[in-house]
């Protein structure tokens, strides 16, 4: 919808490495590259049972889904004529997955099991660049 007037798009996902794709811009996809550190820590004591997990993940040129270009909201007119002139006709709007992002995640995981009873907790922070 542009204000109240409903707007039809038809949209296409690219391969990156189409040719339209390359005229929005796209780059040739690279391997998604990844480290992961892990230590864990266990205490026993009769039924007392303890542990604690921590651990880091980094993942470095992620493949996405991209935002559609060419709706409405994000310059529809110029991605369409880029199309075409690429030509591709049969729609106006287009989506590739480039490597777009690099995200980290880390976490500690405590967990206490006493009798069988079990408390566990997690504290978990994601980062995106």
């Amino acid at each position: 919808m542009i204000g109240d007037t409903p707007v039809s798009t038809i949209a296409k996902s690219l391969p990156v490495n189409s040719t339209e794709a390359i005229a929005l811009n796209s780059q040739p996809l690279e391997p998604e590259k990844s480290l992961k550190h892990i230590a864990e820590i266990t205490y026993e004591a009769g039924a007392l049972h303890l542990t604690l997990d921590a651990y880091q993940i980094r993942a470095d040129d992620r493949i996405v889904k991209a935002e559609f270009l060419g709706t409405a909201s994000n310059g529809s007119t110029a991605i369409r004529n880029i199309l075409i002139a690429s030509g591709v006709t049969s729609v106006n709007s287009a989506q590739f997955s480039p490597n777009a992002i690099d995200t980290r995640t880390r976490s500690i995981d405590a967990s206490r099991n006493t009798r069988g009873a079990q408390l566990v907790s997690a504290f978990p922070q994601h980062s995106v660049r």
